[in-house]
């Protein structure tokens, strides 16, 4: 008897741990993550590493993608996948290096096939001649349910001081 609630007990931990990991909260949370650890370029690592991680960003984004930043004018619009990827090769190719880290999600919106999160990130995006993003915003991102899974669709940023 004693075994068999203990089966039990294991099963039942086992199907809770299961329904945690696939809330859309914490699915949305780890593709983030992902998403931020894609972008993020060490100094000193080798091109290829660098140029792997474009095909990580497909994944992630979906076919149209709207970005707004007050720093990087030039990105600000609605971009296809691919004009994003081929900006982010480029990224690769020429920074000295760049870091993105999520601090804090503030905010989490599930409407149906869409979830809305509001972020604080700390983010540097150092290029040979300018220090383009230094220090912490806040973002807006838009996740959409797709085929493929959850794809961004959205990615606001705003910085939180004289950034």
């Amino acid at each position: 008897m004693k075994r068999i609630i203990l089966a039990i007990l294991l099963l039942a931990t086992a199907a809770g741990a299961a329904w945690w990991w696939f809330l859309p909260e914490q699915v949305l949370k780890r593709r983030t993550i992902s998403l931020l650890e894609t972008l993020t370029l060490p100094a000193g690592e080798g091109i290829s590493s660098r140029q792997m991680k474009v095909y990580s960003l497909h994944a992630l984004l979906a076919e149209q993608v709207v970005l707004a930043n007050p720093r990087v004018q030039e990105a600000n619009g609605e971009w296809q996948r691919a004009d994003v990827e081929a900006a982010f090769s480029a990224v690769c190719q020429h920074a000295k290096m760049t870091q993105f880290d999520l601090l804090e999600i503030r905010e989490f919106i599930h409407e149906g096939d869409k979830v809305t999160m509001q972020i604080t990130l700390d983010a540097k995006v150092e290029m040979p001649e300018i220090l383009v993003v230094n220090g912490k915003h806040h973002a807006k991102l838009i996740w959409t349910l797709h085929e493929q899974g959850w794809l961004l669709e959205s990615s606001q940023w705003q910085p939180l001081s004289g950034d």
